[in-house]
């Protein structure tokens, strides 16, 4: 109750500011070390995570689901991110962590459920496509000298991000299994679809 309490208290909404306290750590500080506790305590924390909500859970099951990865049995974590996917868990941070943790589960040579690809599949393709025509490049007046050197914007981009973890792990896990002809019609299907 009490690990329930904590991220209903703090949820997934407050990212990295505490709601009610400016000095203290947010949801993000609070999934991290959630993610902590279920590399010492996977079977604990993995009931816990079945007990989270779309509302106050879905980051810090994503990054336990990452961190369980790297040592814990593959159809176990996939049953458990398809379940949690069914229960309406689709935020962008449980997405690109679910993302992470099947290339930590193919980096341990490990095979990844079909549903678990399937439902990568279709977090890929939940957008509408993009009309052809944003793809023509436009002639820009060179960026300023406090510009970002690769956009132009200003500011700061994280790289990877957007749809990129999906597809890397969909890739990695087709390639895993010498599905070339699927990772083409993959990426010619994604190119279609892409945002960014």
């Amino acid at each position: 109750k009490d690990v329930l309490n904590a991220f209903m208290r703090i949820p997934d909404s407050s990212g990295w500011d505490h709601p009610k306290h400016f000095a203290r750590g947010g949801n993000v500080q609070l999934a991290q070390a959630f993610a902590e506790f279920a590399k010492e305590h996977p079977t604990r924390a993995i009931e816990l995570i079945e007990l989270f909500q779309p509302e106050f859970g879905q980051r810090a099951a994503g990054y336990a689901i990452e961190a369980l990865a790297e040592r814990h049995d593959a159809n176990d974590l996939m049953a458990l991110a398809v379940a949690l996917h069914r229960r309406g868990f689709q935020s962008e941070e449980f997405i690109d962590s679910i993302a992470r943790a099947v290339v930590r589960l193919l980096e341990r040579r490990l095979a990844v459920d079909q549903n678990a690809l399937q439902i990568l599949e279709s977090w890929l393709f939940r957008r509408q496509p993009v009309p052809k025509e944003t793809y023509e490049l436009e002639e820009e007046s060179p960026p300023k000298n406090d510009s970002f050197l690769l956009s132009g914007h200003q500011g700061m981009d994280l790289v990877p991000s957007g749809d990129y973890p999906v597809v890397s792990a969909l890739v990695q896990a087709r390639l895993a299994t010498r599905d070339v002809a699927t990772v083409i019609q993959l990426l010619r299907r994604f190119l279609s679809h892409s945002q960014d």
